[in-house]
């Protein structure tokens, strides 16, 4: 049976969560939204119309948090912009990231991650839509010198993760040419056996990387 943790990260603490709940309905309209599409290639049409209504569901429960926080923001602006940085210094995960049935602690990495539902470059991607919701980049008025350099380092994260993303690219490819040259040779001395000489594809291991160790906020 899968366990699941949530509310990662937060401590109980309910700026913190309103944060976490901002981005996490949104990354999960994302994931959704991403299984219909799935789904549809695949011609399951009942799947397609169910995720695409969880996916809308969670738009609206990602609206609401936002407001929220963005009442966070005019009443607390310090508390709030710390609770922002806070969370993306710890790298916010969807609940699904740490679920696992007692034999497989990556399930997310190995079947939604590699299937594109959910990546690197969506999560910059959900980290820029916020900034520019909460209006961060123009956030000034009540800020402590502390939150001034926490507005600075979210506002600065989304690129940061895109060109960390590129990085783990190119090793990718990198890994994936050298991995053919490895093959092309084991295929030559063990034809007898040449599935021994194939492994996961580049994509797969990068999808896999850049949503886990490999960002390192």
């Amino acid at each position: 049976m899968a366990r699941v943790e949530a509310y990662p990260g937060t401590e109980n603490n309910p700026y913190l969560r309103f944060v976490y709940t901002s981005f996490q309905e949104h990354a999960t309209a994302v994931s959704h939204g991403s299984t219909a599409r799935l789904a549809k290639a695949h011609g399951d049409d009942v799947l397609t119309r169910t995720c695409g209504t969880i996916a809308a569901d969670e738009k609206r429960h990602e609206t609401a948090y936002g407001r929220i926080v963005e009442q966070l923001l005019r009443l607390d602006p310090d508390g709030g912009m710390l609770a922002i940085a806070d969370m993306m210094h710890k790298r916010i995960t969807m609940p699904a990231h740490l679920m696992h049935d007692g034999r497989d602690m990556n399930l997310f990495d190995h079947f939604a991650a590699r299937l594109n539902v959910y990546t690197a470059r969506d999560y910059a991607d959900i980290v820029e839509f916020l900034v520019k919701r909460w209006k961060l980049e123009t956030l000034e008025s009540g800020l402590s010198g502390e939150g001034r350099r926490a507005r600075d380092f979210v506002c600065g994260l989304a690129q940061r993760i895109r060109r960390a993303a590129e990085r783990a690219e190119d090793r990718a490819k990198k890994d994936e040419q050298r991995k053919k040259k490895s093959t092309t040779c084991k295929t030559k001395l063990q034809c007898n056996s040449p599935e021994k000489a194939l492994g996961p594809s580049a994509w797969s291991q990068l999808l896999a990387t850049c949503c886990s160790e490999n960002i390192k906020l």
